[in-house]
């Protein structure tokens, strides 16, 4: 993903603090905090697609899709932005990140291939609610 670490081991308040305030989005892992990079223009496109129909998919539903402006809470020391997920929290602790997803969408290329593919891969299918 070639993210940059910016800071050690800051506690999960202050991270949720400075992501309020922060222009740059950051990934929080076991304490640290990283940069993430922007996305091409078809990257964009590719989450973008999928997001909207996900979304027109699931207007009956009780589940919600998100880009990746959304958090999401993987365990109890990870946050991350996933291209797209769609969760199904009923009682969001916050308004900022979400913790029940059922599908995570990551759109992988080149600079993200192996974050995607081994780092957030087992994160992720450690979630209970994740479906896909």
């Amino acid at each position: 993903m070639g993210l940059a670490k910016l800071k050690t081991k800051i506690g999960i308040e202050e991270y949720l603090e400075g992501e309020e305030a922060s222009q740059t989005k950051h990934e929080y892992i076991n304490g640290e905090i990283y940069a993430t990079a922007g996305a091409s223009d078809r990257h964009y496109r590719i989450s973008m697609n999928i997001a909207t129909k996900l979304d027109s998919h699931l207007t009956q539903s009780k589940c919600e899709a998100f880009m990746a402006e959304m958090k999401l809470k993987a365990d109890e020391k990870t946050f991350y932005y996933p291209d797209v997920f769609v969760a199904r929290d009923q009682n969001p602790e916050s308004v900022f990140f979400r913790e029940e997803p059922v599908l995570i969408i990551e759109v992988v290329s080149p600079s993200t291939r192996q974050t995607d593919r081994r780092e957030k891969l087992r994160v992720y299918q450690q979630i209970p609610t994740v479906q896909e």
